[in-house]
């Protein structure tokens, strides 16, 4: 899949992080919030465990 730098409208692979041409962040705060609202239950359980 493939998607557009919002700043420089660049071509972006899905995995990259940052644009190749501008290198800013290829993530919005809603990807970022997103990773943090189904990682979180992950980590209080494992953290659990110990």
């Amino acid at each position: 899949m493939i998607k557009n730098c919002h700043q420089c409208e660049g071509v972006l692979r899905v995995w990259e992080i940052k644009c190749p041409y501008c290198h800013q962040s290829a993530m919005s705060w809603l990807h970022i919030t997103v990773i943090v609202v189904l990682a979180a239950p992950v980590v209080f359980y494992m953290l659990n465990l110990i």
